[in-house]
């Protein structure tokens, strides 16, 4: 009987020690995918709004299906290539700006030149 109790016991013990394992593990690697989330987000989010053309255009080219899909891939990547245009533009806009500041500073005297 004492010997049947220490099995079962011993069998929850390891089943409670696994289970505590994967529970730290998977916290572990949530941990080192966290950077990722807010792309994967914007991922599914972009993901949902070219979802919903695509539709439309598969049933205005009905005969040739592909034609729909490279419509909506030079949609996506002229959309992204704008976007990354004006992004772009805007942080060489914020860089020029920083350098006439420091420029101001230093003929200012509030920063000294090397």
């Amino acid at each position: 009987m004492d010997a049947a109790i220490r099995i079962k016991n011993e069998k929850g013990t390891y089943f409670s020690r696994l289970y505590l394992f994967i529970t730290f593990l998977s916290i572990y690697l949530l941990y080192q995918i966290f950077p990722f989330f807010i792309v994967i987000i914007w991922a599914i989010l972009l993901a949902m709004i070219f979802l919903s053309p695509l539709p439309k255009t598969s049933a205005s080219f009905e005969e040739k299906g592909f034609l729909s899909a490279l419509l909506m891939t030079l949609l996506v990547l002229l959309i992204n290539r704008i976007a990354f245009t004006l992004l772009m533009a805007s942080l060489a806009n914020e860089v020029v700006n920083g350098y006439h500041r420091v420029e101001e500073m230093i003929n200012t005297g509030q920063v000294q030149a090397y």
